[in-house]
């Protein structure tokens, strides 16, 4: 995955955007089964609480840009992460990608 650098000039004015949040969750197929889905859960928590939050699952390097092309589409001021990881990388689907790939 090709690093991707936000300069301070780009990041939209708060007056441009909502206070809503926007959740990328990265889960394998075996993980979404057995119902770990915090982000998800984050989700329908904001939604009763009367937020309109934005939820995308993202199981691959492509899906994850994909999410965050959508997230920089949205006027939503804050993103959330759901990943699993270890103290080198973070779980992508099936997958792994290391710390720096991901900064």
């Amino acid at each position: 995955m090709k690093s991707m650098t936000i300069k301070f000039d780009e990041v939209p004015d708060e007056q441009f955007t909502e206070p809503e949040v926007f959740i990328i969750e990265c889960l394998s197929q075996a993980e979404w089964k057995a119902g770990y889905r915090d982000g998800f859960d984050l989700y329908s928590q904001l939604l009763m609480s009367g937020r309109r939050p934005r939820y995308v699952q993202a199981l691959s390097e492509n899906d994850l840009k994909a999410a965050l092309a959508m997230f920089r589409n949205s006027k939503c001021r804050f993103l959330h992460f759901s990943f699993h990881g270890s103290k080198d990388s973070i779980a992508l689907g099936d997958g792994v990608c290391d710390y720096q790939s991901f900064a």
